[in-house]
């Protein structure tokens, strides 16, 4: 059976993991988005966005964790555009996923990485997250 087959939720983290998924028929549960391709502008922005928020790179703004919590929670696929970046969303979606989510995201110069939500996954992600510093904004 196909790693994304079957009643799975497939977060993805990314505009080329999320537009390669969408060219082969396979449409994300949630694709998280910033318009931008190795920190450059892309031009081929493929789904329109439901949801937006501001993140600054190499943050995890508090608003951007209780919107992701938000999409988690609904039964409605959705499009989430960053204003910023978006690739410390990996944390929120691990901690407040399913167990069995799967999360797509892009590995610069190297492929995809999909990552099954688990118990042992969420503990992890979680300890990493406790030793992030809290900064007012």
């Amino acid at each position: 059976m196909n790693f994304l087959e079957g009643k799975r939720r497939v977060i993805t983290i990314g505009d080329v993991v999320t537009e390669t998924l969408l060219e082969n028929d396979f449409s994300p549960f949630i694709a998280v988005v910033d318009g931008k391709t190795k920190r450059t502008i892309s031009t081929g922005q493929k789904v329109k966005p439901s949801f937006f928020v501001k993140n600054e790179p190499g943050l995890l703004r508090l608003e951007s964790i209780k919107l992701v919590e938000r999409l988690l929670n609904s039964e409605t696929p959705s499009v989430l555009f960053v204003d910023g970046e978006e690739d410390l969303f990996v944390i929120p979606f691990v901690i407040y996923g399913r167990l069995d989510d799967v999360i797509v995201y892009g590995q610069p110069n190297a492929g995809a990485v999909a990552l099954e939500v688990t118990e042992a996954m969420k503990w992890r992600v979680e300890d990493i997250f406790k030793r992030f510093t809290v900064k007012k904004c």
